[in-house]
C-alpha cells in the first residue's frame, strides 16, 4: 500500500491503518512510549521512526514488532521523500527546470 500512495495524506493514512490493525498483543512488544502513535505529518513520522531505532539500539533482542515497525517506518519515509522529489520534478518541469537550479560554471565575461 505504501509504494501505492501517491500524496502525503495516503501514506499518513497508511501509516494510520497499520498502527490500528496490530492487535495489543503485538503492541506488548513495543516500549509504551513507542506504541500506537498518532502520525500526522512527515516530521512525527520521523520522528517516531528514529525513536524506534534508538529503541531497537538499546534492545539485545529485538522483538518481530518492533523489526517490523522500524522497517515500516522507514519505508513510509522513503515513500514521502519520493513524492517530494516528484514534486520538486514536476515543479521544476513547470518553470522549465530553473528552479532551484544551480549555476554551473562561469558567468560571461567581457
Amino acid at each position: 500500500m505504501l509504494d501505492a500512495a501517491g500524496s502525503v495524506e495516503a501514506v499518513l493514512q497508511t501509516v494510520e491503518e497499520f498502527v490500528e490493525s496490530r492487535s495489543d498483543v503485538y503492541w506488548s512488544g513495543v516500549p509504551a512510549d513507542l506504541r500506537r502513535p498518532l502520525i500526522d505529518s512527515e516530521a512525527g513520522l520521523q520522528k517516531w521512526h528514529h525513536a524506534l531505532v534508538q529503541a531497537i539500539s538499546r534492545m539485545s533482542s529485538p522483538g518481530s514488532p518492533m523489526q517490523e515497525l522500524a522497517v515500516f517506518s522507514l519505508r513510509a519515509a522513503v515513500r514521502l521523500h519520493q513524492l517530494r522529489l516528484r514534486h520538486q520534478e514536476r515543479a521544476s518541469d513547470d518553470d522549465g527546470g530553473l528552479q532551484g537550479a544551480p549555476l554551473k560554471g562561469k558567468l560571461w565575461r567581457h
